[in-house]
């Protein structure tokens, strides 16, 4: 079985290779409540970057236009989406970084680690600067 992610519409599709045609269909848990969009996440135009077995994507409010899930500027979410197809189970991994907001978009697998780019995009006073994806912050590679 090859899974290949519909992300915007909020499933993964399972192609059975053998019989050739789409045989599985699974709802991946959060999309249009904490996010509405996963992407590559990785800059090498893929989908997803694979670790270890688990495929991880970038997760946006991203819904169509600038304005995003709440009515916020569209940005990415403090966190990746991870998918196991061996167990079709979904896991979204979050950064803890107390009063800072680590936006997550780009991962590199690479020889036995998979980095993580995030941007602090939360200013001191609590608010976000300009529409999130353009806010200048903190790096950090985890």
């Amino acid at each position: 079985m090859v899974w290949q992610p519909h992300l915007k519409n909020g499933r993964m599709l399972g192609f059975d290779t053998r019989l050739k045609r789409w045989t599985a269909v699974i709802d991946i848990p959060g999309h249009g409540k904490e996010f509405c969009f996963s992407g590559s996440g990785n800059g090498l135009g893929r989908c997803g970057s694979e670790y270890r077995g688990i495929r991880y994507y970038s997760m946006r409010i991203y819904n169509g236009g600038d304005i995003g899930i709440g009515g916020h500027p569209s940005y990415y979410v403090n966190g990746l989406l991870g998918f196991d197809p061996n167990r079709r189970k979904f896991d979204i991994l979050r950064l803890v970084t107390g009063d800072q907001y680590h936006q997550t978009e780009f991962t590199l697998p690479s020889g036995n680690a998979l980095f993580f780019h995030s941007t602090n995009v939360r200013k001191r006073d609590g608010s976000f600067d300009k529409g999130l994806n353009d806010a200048e912050g903190e790096v950090s590679i985890w």
